[in-house]
């Protein structure tokens, strides 16, 4: 939005009322990752084993039954089979990337000059969900622990592994989106 000069009534610099602001953008960005996190562990448990189970001759860990996104990330980074040190580096990969969006979401927003809300973010827990959903769906033939079938396939939207395993990652990137809207909005009001 650009304000009319006092002296000539011309318009001649913008308003910067929502320029990008980091430190408020990275802590919303964190404390909604921690949040998503959180809350995905929680209920991880909550979710029906999986329907493909491992066929491995190494010793099979808890996590072979229920697919642990961050086992999966982890995978990812150090193949080809899970081990304790693939969760940690997944989970700190995933961490970081929630943590980045935040900042993401702080350009985004400067970039159109709308404010932050809950909605807003809330929006964006929904395109996260739908991105990751479909990046989901291509690992059966890229990711070498599921091809080698040491983690179940999680099919399109997860639905290969189970319909309630949808709901929970829409329910927690919906919430995760509107905390980092609302927690945005409310560490930037003011400081402009």
């Amino acid at each position: 939005m650009i304000k009319p000069s006092a002296a000539t009534g011309s318009r001649s610099r913008p308003d910067y009322r929502y320029r990008i602001q980091l430190l408020p953008a990275l802590g919303a960005g964190l404390a909604a990752g921690a949040v998503l996190l959180v809350l995905y562990y929680a209920t991880l448990g909550l979710l029906p084993l999986a329907s493909s189970y491992p066929m491995t001759l190494f010793p099979v860990a808890a996590w072979a039954h229920r697919l642990d996104l961050s086992q999966l990330i982890g995978t990812v980074a150090i193949p080809p089979y899970p081990t304790p040190l693939t969760w940690l580096v997944g989970l700190a990969i995933w961490f970081g990337t929630l943590a980045a969006i935040g900042l993401v979401y702080a350009f985004l927003l400067a970039w159109t000059l709308q404010p932050s809300d809950s909605l807003k973010g809330a929006g964006l827990g929904f395109a996260l969900f739908f991105t990751w959903g479909l990046l989901l769906s291509v690992s059966q033939g890229n990711v070498p622990s599921v091809m080698r079938n040491a983690l179940p396939d999680p099919g399109v939207m997860l639905l290969g592994w189970s319909v309630w395993a949808t709901v929970q990652l829409l329910t927690i990137y919906v919430i995760y989106g509107a905390i980092l809207g609302a927690l945005y909005r409310r560490w930037t009001v003011g400081r402009a």
